[in-house]
């Protein structure tokens, strides 16, 4: 994220656990870095998650 910092990081804790405790892999992209934006706020919205299993 490029904003201003403001918001909380715990949620972002609680979702790296969440893909540590069930072993999955970020698979990547193609395309623009950035899916979302709002004046200088620029977001990627959407991650594909996958396991080896």
């Amino acid at each position: 994220s490029n904003g201003s910092g403001s918001r909380s990081h715990c949620g972002d804790k609680a979702f790296y656990d969440f893909v540590q405790q069930n072993n999955l892999i970020d698979i990547g992209f193609q395309g623009s870095l950035y899916t979302w934006r709002r004046g200088f706020l620029f977001e990627r919205l959407d991650k594909v998650l996958a396991s080896y299993e």
